[in-house]
């Protein structure tokens, strides 16, 4: 959550691989190519925050902290904005497998509500800037 930490983490691996691999006479190759930390922009997290819990109710939103890697961290260094993720797990219907595991499905009724929760941010982030 802080590209400091990054940067450090990844300094910290390469020397303990040059240590180990120069102890056992060895070479490496450590490929340290990462994508950047996704960091929202704040006003456009409470933006979301706010759409969602007034469409959905607080009750039904969560705020984790994720670790993952995604082509979004380069819009949102280019730009202001906010990363959300919209659940599509359904326990009843089997869809409870998180992503990359094979048997990943999605209860697609969580569509709709994604669709509108975008619509509501357009008019929401609309309205902001005009008014």
């Amino acid at each position: 959550f802080d590209p400091s930490v990054l940067e450090r983490v990844l300094r910290r691996v390469d020397e303990i691989l040059r240590g180990v691999t120069s102890a056992f006479e060895a070479s490496y190759q450590f490929d340290h190519s990462t994508l950047p930390a996704v960091m929202n922009d704040p006003e456009s997290a409470a933006l979301v925050e706010a759409v969602a819990a007034a469409f959905l109710g607080p009750e039904r939103l969560a705020e984790p902290r994720l670790t993952g890697a995604d082509d979004m961290a380069f819009f949102l260094e280019a730009a202001p904005g906010a990363y959300f993720l919209l659940g599509g797990g359904n326990a009843a219907g089997g869809s409870t497998y998180p992503h990359h595991n094979p048997k990943f499905d999605f209860d697609e009724a969580c569509l709709p509500l994604g669709v509108e929760i975008a619509i509501r941010l357009i008019e929401a982030a609309s309205a902001s800037r005009l008014g």
